[in-house]
């Protein structure tokens, strides 16, 4: 990759929109044990390497900033449940169907990257054990008391 002044811009923009992000992150992030792991330097971080694997045209490098980039940021929602079922903004039985739903959302985001990386046929195999761990984590929850 030839960083030229064309492509300054570019990752300066990314960069900022990473640091703005982040920015409302920790203004919002909680106190103590609730406090949530993702801020300034996590999503300055991903942003400009999204860019950068843009910018790299690699195909296998947009694919798995896109992965961490989802992942991340389920990890913060996740992270949201827990706190606001443990504060008491968000009752038990909600939180669990919360974090299935979660799982769920994930899930796509996975499938969604195997069909892209590996084809129709990885796709369809990640798809289907995806799937299957979304069906088990509701059953769980709906024969599981509160």
């Amino acid at each position: 990759m030839e960083v030229t002044a064309a492509t300054v811009p570019g990752l300066a923009a990314a960069l900022g929109i990473g640091l703005l992000i982040g920015i409302e992150r920790e203004r919002r992030k909680g106190q103590g044990a609730f406090r949530s792991a993702a801020g300034v330097r996590t999503h300055a971080l991903l942003s400009l390497g999204g860019a950068v694997a843009v910018l790299l045209d690699s195909r296998l490098l947009v694919v798995a900033g896109v992965l961490v980039a989802a992942l991340a940021e389920l990890h913060a929602a996740a992270a949201t449940v827990t706190q606001l079922t443990a504060t008491g903004g968000l009752s038990l039985e909600s939180g669990r169907w919360g974090i299935v739903g979660l799982l769920l959302a994930s899930g796509v985001v996975k499938s969604l990257v195997a069909f892209t990386s590996g084809g129709r046929g990885y796709g369809l195999r990640v798809t289907i054990g995806l799937l299957g761990s979304v069906v088990v984590a509701a059953l769980v929850m709906g024969f599981t008391p509160p």
